[in-house]
């Protein structure tokens, strides 16, 4: 078996002692005096969103997300790659390719497709090589070390819903912290003195108020992205052009497809270690340039051994 490598979860258990720790301060310190003073939904509720902020971040950082196996090379392209080495060492200055890109016509827009090296196949459409990971990811958006895990085609909708219910569940917790201390300045007290009697007020306040911008600015992009049909990869790169991007579904398709109705796609490293070994496999309705023989994304030696015999 070709081994792969594996996201660092440090920094995702951090993100568990951002969440968990304020929480825990808002519904031991601030939620009993608004049970009394307003009403007992207030912990209810705070307790179900940050339960399913919690329960999607998990589902984000452990759930594959669209990970490609790691193939053999075969002994065409390891020639290839040897002859680039030897000639990088007369020219360092050379960039070709070591393994020549392919071309995919996918609704009338021309694909091109490279060759990685590390993982020996030629990436599918929106696929990219994690450099944190160094795994190749289906439909790579980013790499997200506070999630623990590259954000990717089968987890995308996970690390949406966690950034939507984190901003969510800062504005709750920021607002009815200060609904606390305004009640107590009622009693009569100064703020100073609501400060001092209910500290943990204005801490949880100060704290999810910035992190509420910070959480909201990266929901706002990514609900942008969506509508747009693009992934973050793609769109630091300007990959497409909202009128020649062939995975573009319109808004309403878009947030269906990636938001409410994303299909259950199969984990390809629990499948015995193997990948789909043509493009229709992983990109349906897509065919190759007739100038273009019919590659297969990968073959490993076991299959070419097999073959032969």
């Amino acid at each position: 078996a070709v081994t792969m490598g594996q996201p660092d979860k440090s920094t995702f258990y951090v993100t568990l002692g951002l969440i968990s720790i304020p929480s825990l301060l808002f519904f031991i310190f601030v939620c009993p005096f608004l049970i009394l003073h307003v009403s007992p939904l207030i912990l209810v509720v705070g307790v179900l969103g940050v339960t399913y902020t919690l329960v999607v971040l998990c589902m984000c950082s452990y759930t594959d997300p669209g990970v490609i196996p790691r193939q053999s090379p075969t002994p065409e392209i390891e020639a290839m790659m040897a002859q680039a080495a030897e000639e990088r060492k007369v020219d360092p200055y050379n960039r070709r390719p070591a393994v020549p890109r392919k071309e995919i016509q996918l609704k009338g827009t021309t694909i091109k497709v490279g060759y990685c090296t590390t993982c020996h196949f030629y990436r599918p459409p929106r696929s990219s090589h994690c450099s944190d990971c160094d795994r190749c990811v289906e439909n790579f958006d980013h790499h997200c070390p506070w999630v623990g895990n590259c954000v990717g085609k089968r987890n995308y909708k996970y690390f949406f819903h966690f950034v939507c219910s984190a901003a969510v569940m800062c504005l709750y917790m920021c607002a009815f912290s200060v609904v606390e201390l305004v009640l107590l300045t009622q009693q009569p007290m100064t703020l100073l003195e609501a400060t001092f009697n209910s500290p943990v007020c204005p801490l949880i306040a100060i704290y999810t108020f910035f992190v509420f911008f910070s959480v909201t600015g990266l929901s706002c992009y990514h609900s942008y992205l969506i509508c747009y049909g693009v992934t973050t990869n793609e769109d630091i790169k300007g990959t497409y052009r909202h009128d020649d991007n062939p995975w573009h579904k319109g808004v309403i398709g878009n947030c269906m497809y990636l938001v409410c109705c994303t299909p259950a796609w199969p984990s390809l490293i629990r499948r015995e270690n193997t990948c789909p070994t043509s493009w229709r496999e992983l990109c349906p309705g897509s065919s190759r340039s007739n100038k273009d023989k019919d590659y297969p994304i990968h073959q490993s030696r076991s299959d070419r051994e097999s073959a032969e015999d």
